[in-house]
């Protein structure tokens, strides 16, 4: 293997390079900040392959984004129980009404994150709703390839947007054979730090039944939610802890700071949003077509309601859409101190700002937005 990828600091942690591998000399070990990272072992005969499929390393472009929408279920019980307009979840209904399969990150009964292959309706609820969490998809291309490449299977993949540019890298011409869609990512947050946070609510609420990272109450707002076997917690996102700690960018991956797939050019066919159209509305989505296979699916999909929006006023409010997370000044602070207790972490650096360092942080946003144009 070589030593660009052995140290790349960019490395989004996909496991493409571990599925081509043939002679089995890379396992993914957990780095410092609790992500999992590449390692080689002495069998590497150092073919290159590994660079080769490795979708950081590849020159090569995606889909410009040609058409923005405001879309949502017409279906009021699939938009209560999704993050925003519930239309990942009428999207997945019509491939499986097909007789395809989706495959996209849902939790393990231990509450860990990693993508799987569904084939029901009803495995679907397992995969709906945003994880503001790594998901772990380095066992999963050799499935995607047999199903897609020699089964000739229909079916539907969603991730990250790096995650799909690994999985173009992967399929290479055959990605034509499947539906991909990403979204408007923040980041991925460190598991690690996610197993710290539920270790600590399990503390107090016992072991977790029920985790959303975006609960609605009542089919409304966007809600951090922990349901264990002796109580149930609930926070408004983004005011502190988990949540705050995920939206500043205190907790996400390395190459999450400078990601060069925040582009309008995507490695998808679908580009999903919240709803940025107007006030704040967690009953409707934003979403991207970035191919013809993309419009015209979501378009034949019977429960979506669609409204075309001006592209360019869309773009210019989805805001990660093109500018990846700020860069946190603390964020390395925090990842050398998480050996301590979740309330050190909390009282320390997981909770809002004072109004001096808003204002600090508004100034680094209008300079990055500058640079970006």
């Amino acid at each position: 293997m070589s030593k660009s990828i052995k140290d790349n600091c960019s490395c989004s942690g996909c496991g493409v390079c571990k599925t081509v591998c043939p002679k089995n000399a890379i396992t993914f070990v957990t780095d410092a900040k609790g992500f999992p990272r590449p390692i080689v072992n002495e069998s590497c005969i150092h073919c290159g392959l590994c660079v080769k499929q490795c979708h950081e390393h590849k020159l090569f472009t995606g889909h410009k984004v040609l058409k923005a929408y405001t879309a949502y279920s017409n279906n009021i019980e699939i938009r209560n129980a999704s993050s925003s307009g519930g239309v990942f979840s009428e999207i997945a209904i019509q491939i499986i009404e097909q007789g395809g399969f989706v495959c996209g990150a849902g939790f393990k009964k231990n509450y860990t994150l990693c993508h799987q292959i569904v084939e029901s309706v009803e495995e679907l609820k397992g995969l709906r709703k945003s994880k503001y969490l790594e998901s772990d998809t380095t066992h999963v291309w050799k499935e995607l390839k047999d199903r897609i490449v020699v089964k000739n299977q229909k079916g539907m993949f969603v991730g990250t947007p790096c995650q799909c540019a690994a999985l173009c890298s992967y399929l290479g011409d055959k990605v034509s054979n499947i539906l991909i869609c990403d979204f408007i990512c923040h980041g991925v947050a460190s598991p690690f730090v996610f197993e710290k946070y539920k270790a600590h609510l399990k503390e107090q609420y016992g072991a977790p039944k029920k985790i959303e990272f975006r609960h609605k109450k009542n089919g409304e707002g966007s809600y951090f939610y922990y349901e264990g076997v002796d109580g149930w917690y609930m926070v408004p996102n983004y005011t502190k802890s988990y949540p705050y700690a995920y939206a500043s960018g205190l907790i996400i991956a390395d190459d999450c700071t400078n990601c060069q797939y925040c582009i309008l050019e995507r490695f998808s066919d679908i580009t999903l949003g919240d709803y940025v159209g107007g006030p704040t509305d967690y009953s409707k989505s934003t979403i991207f077509a970035n191919t013809q296979k993309g419009l015209d699916f979501f378009r034949n999909a019977a429960n979506i309601v669609l409204k075309e929006e001006n592209l360019q006023d869309v773009i210019s409010k989805s805001w990660h859409l093109t500018i990846s997370n700020t860069h946190n000044p603390k964020r390395i602070k925090v990842f050398t101190q998480l050996d301590q207790p979740w309330e050190y972490l909390e009282q320390k650096y997981f909770h809002a700002p004072d109004k001096m360092d808003l204002y600090k942080q508004a100034i680094q946003n209008k300079i990055k937005k500058f640079i970006h144009k």
